[in-house]
């Protein structure tokens, strides 16, 4: 099941936000406006504060999500295959962060993670401070 979850949040992470929030609103391609990248940073510059906000709400709730779910489906202890509940959820932060890193279809270098990477650790942090 954990493995499962994993795929799942490797897939969540690799949504190109950016990518379809211009593509799907304004019918262009971000890749060609701007720096080319198809971050919040290029959404926002090249678009306007909406939807490069939308984008960085969007690529956080990435890293979020898929930890808070994980801890929302199991609960017991005994299910976790490490024995652990941090070591279970930080697997699946850690999926959904080379998600977004290593996007499938992408023929491009590694993403710039760093708004998933601080989701997943702001959630695992929440967990750890609420789980004792």
């Amino acid at each position: 099941m954990v493995a499962l979850l994993a795929l799942l949040a490797f897939l969540v992470g690799s949504v190109p936000f950016g990518y379809l929030i211009v593509r799907l609103v304004f019918r262009q391609d971000i890749r060609k406006l701007g720096s080319g990248n198809i971050g919040m940073t290029n959404v926002w510059r090249s678009f306007g504060c909406v939807p490069g906000f939308a984008t960085l709400v969007l690529d956080l709730g990435k890293g979020y999500l898929p930890v808070l779910g994980m801890r929302l489906l199991v609960k017991s202890e005994a299910v976790h295959p490490w024995g652990s509940i941090e070591l279970t959820l930080s697997a699946i932060g850690l999926a959904a962060i080379f998600g977004h890193a290593f996007r499938l279809g992408w023929h491009s270098a590694v993403a710039k993670e760093w708004r998933q990477d601080w989701a997943c650790l702001l959630r695992l942090l929440v967990l750890g401070c609420s789980y004792r």
